[in-house]
């Protein structure tokens, strides 16, 4: 167990990042969250990203999916209009919030031609690392992380944003 709640890593195959979304990190965002309820029906759930187009895109894909999983449909609706409801949220907007479980989708990954841009929106700002360290610690119980990055992906220096290393940090952590 690590410090308070566990963490776990889902590393997404055929990753691609493109407009400021990654859809291949939607499917298997709503496949752990699937997985989640399975394993665990009683605990309740955040899904959070790090950018606002990934978290349109995770809320249009959880719309449809709850349409269509009997199982997914039962989660949300106990949850509907509680403090625990299912949601999804940006990284700028999860500051209150606390849920048993937390899914994050890092957005961020290689594009067509394969490159990691070195830029992780927000995570990049000088308030970057605070956001992070807010996001990292809404869990109680379990944060699986859904990436299409690993650390060696991130240019770390000593001259990159705090953000920046802590992101790079905490993927080294999830492994």
């Amino acid at each position: 167990n690590k410090v308070g709640s566990q963490v776990n890593l889902v590393q997404v195959e055929n990753p691609l990042y493109s407009g400021g979304i990654n859809l291949p990190e939607v499917e298997q965002s709503i496949q752990a969250l699937k997985c989640q309820i399975s394993a665990e029906p009683d605990r309740t759930i955040l899904i959070a990203t790090m950018n606002q187009a990934q978290t349109s895109e995770l809320k249009i894909a959880l719309e449809r999916e709850i349409q269509n999983d009997p199982l997914l449909e039962k989660f949300s609706a106990t949850h509907q209009s509680t403090l625990d409801e299912l949601v999804v949220k940006n990284l700028e907007n999860v500051q209150g919030d606390e849920r048993d479980v937390v899914i994050i989708s890092t957005v961020y990954g290689p594009g067509a031609d394969g490159r990691v841009m070195q830029n992780f929106g927000p995570v990049n700002k000088d308030s970057g690392w605070r956001r992070l360290n807010v996001l990292f610690t809404r869990a109680k119980h379990k944060v699986i992380v859904v990436s299409s990055l690993t650390p060696s992906d991130i240019a770390s220096t000593e001259n990159s944003s705090r953000g920046v290393r802590a992101l790079r940090g905490y993927l080294d952590f999830a492994i």
